[in-house]
């Protein structure tokens, strides 16, 4: 869930991505979520609770360490976009 999303926001991006550091870098699952229309609910929430539910299951028995969640907001069709990106390493 993204909370507080302004309204001004036409197009909303998430990804989740799943890293192991250890032995050199390499992804062991992600997947990017977009959407333009019909994201923001009256509360000015976006929520999809079934996008990233098939992680686990990409990622099976593989070991991670490091997860990165970013969430780009674009309120331009011309140059107008803002990122949040968070990370987190075991």
């Amino acid at each position: 869930m993204v909370k507080n999303v302004d309204h001004s926001v036409k197009k909303l991006v998430v990804a989740r991505d799943y890293w192991r550091t250890k032995g050199g870098i390499t992804q062991v699952g992600g997947r990017e979520w977009q959407c333009q229309t019909g994201c923001i609910d009256e509360n000015r929430n976006v929520q999809n609770d079934t996008f990233f539910k098939i992680l686990p299951q990409q990622i099976g028995n593989r070991t991670w360490d490091h997860i990165e969640i970013t969430v780009l907001y674009i309120d331009s069709d011309i140059d107008g976009a803002y990122v949040l990106r968070m990370n987190h390493t075991l």
